[in-house]
């Protein structure tokens, strides 16, 4: 069983060039898909911590310890290519899991994002556009919002008790910037299978290994979680009925042991004496 993941990269999204077309190689169908993405550059984030972590995700064992498909792609920050791209991604991919990882000034932990919004998304990506209507989906209000059905706070005390150096909390607000439009949207696709994490600058305080240890923690824990769900509870097993088998031959002759004088044996009822004396019955009994 192949266990080393496909890596869908593309050009520097800060150059604004069109990342190139990769596709994946192709799956065995006995393993399971986890995506991870992280971002390119944008802004003053030259090197984007999330998408550095991702990468060392895809040199760990990771992919050998869970026995699946570990597919990471670096996403240009470009709401146009999230909208064509990530749909596509979950059609050709059909994901057990997908993570999003992004970077974030304000925290010094993982933060593992509860919620989304459609809009309204008023930042400019690196080509200066927006989305058209300034939503994810135009056809829907933009104060909609979508949760993901992961257990997130279990999530956080596994990260708290396992070894790696990052401590882990959730957060109901991704940002309105493209962190929050492409977890959006794979949360249109399927809610019980996407979850999207901040990661903190490099270097505040924390490199990219010990990032990718914590991203680890987080993506083994929250895929038994999908691995459980998809499992349908086991039907206990029903005990198989033994035939009745007597010590010794029933006596269906009632008759027969009352006339041999059995005398641990009740009288017969009075209607039924009759046919104890030998005599049909005046009834069926």
């Amino acid at each position: 069983m192949s266990v080393t993941g496909s890596c869908l990269t593309g050009q520097s999204a800060g150059t604004g060039a069109i990342p190139r077309r990769a596709r994946p190689e192709k799956l065995p169908e006995p393993e399971d898909v986890i995506f991870v993405t992280g971002f390119g550059p944008f802004g003053t984030h030259t090197v984007n911590a999330s998408w550095q972590a991702v990468c060392r995700l895809h040199e760990s064992d990771l992919a050998r310890q869970l026995g699946v498909q570990l597919v990471i792609e670096e996403v240009p920050v470009k709401y146009e290519y999230v909208l064509r791209e990530i749909p596509k991604r979950w059609r050709e991919l059909r994901p057990r899991l997908v993570v999003h990882v992004g970077v974030s000034s304000q925290t010094m932990s993982l933060q593992l994002e509860r919620r989304s919004h459609n809009g309204p998304y008023e930042r400019c990506d690196v080509m200066q556009a927006k989305p058209p209507e300034h939503c994810c989906v135009p056809a829907l209000p933009a104060a909609q919002e979508l949760s993901t059905r992961l257990d997130l706070e279990l999530c956080c005390k596994v990260v708290a008790g396992s070894c790696a150096t990052m401590d882990a909390e959730t957060s109901e607000d991704a940002g309105r910037y493209l962190c929050d439009f492409i977890y959006h949207t794979s949360l249109s696709q399927d809610p019980a299978r996407a979850v999207f994490v901040h990661v903190p600058p490099l270097g505040m305080p924390y490199t990219a290994n010990q990032m990718a240890e914590a991203l680890k923690v987080v993506i083994c824990e929250l895929y038994r979680q999908v691995k459980a769900v998809d499992q349908p509870p086991k039907q206990p097993s029903q005990p198989q009925k033994q035939p009745f088998e007597p010590s010794q031959p029933l006596d269906l002759c009632t008759h027969d042991r009352r006339c041999e004088g059995d005398a641990g044996l009740p009288p017969l009822p009075a209607r039924h004496q009759r046919a104890a004396d030998g005599c049909p019955p005046e009834t069926r009994w």
